[in-house]
């Protein structure tokens, strides 16, 4: 499953990237206009899960985008580096009974960790592909 993911990250990274430049953009903006945190986390799930069951454990200000089967980003609206890591934790608890031996792996990275959306977007790749090449399963990892 971890060679084919990695392949299928770097085959379509552009069209992720594309998706999560646009679900950025409201966070960005009140970020850089009202100095307002926002955390994106990355899971890639050996198993697709609805998106709906995600929308549904995150709050009205969150936005869920999922990316591709099995890949799938929150963004996290009010919330520094340290909620990010716990919101996600939060979010694992609730996707590992749906994953029951299978395997998550999960980056997180907060917009104080990048200066722009594209190295925001890099960094959580990054630290993602890192995650999967080391076997890192249901450990969120963060900057």
């Amino acid at each position: 499953m971890e060679k084919e993911l990695l392949v299928k990250l770097d085959q379509n990274f552009q069209d992720y990237r594309q998706k999560l430049l646009q679900a950025m953009k409201e966070y960005s903006y009140r970020f850089k206009r009202y100095d307002v945190d926002y955390t994106v986390a990355l899971y890639a799930l050996s198993t697709p899960v609805d998106i709906s069951f995600v929308e549904n454990k995150i709050r009205k200000s969150d936005k869920a985008v999922l990316l591709d089967d099995g890949l799938i980003a929150i963004l996290f609206d009010f919330v520094d580096a340290e909620g990010g890591l716990k919101a996600s934790e939060n979010i694992l608890t609730e996707l590992e009974p749906k994953m029951f031996g299978k395997k998550i792996f999960v980056s997180i990275v907060n917009s104080k960790d990048a200066q722009t959306k594209e190295e925001h977007i890099r960094k959580l790749f990054d630290l993602l592909r890192y995650e999967i090449k080391n076997d890192m399963t249901d450990i969120p990892l963060t900057i």
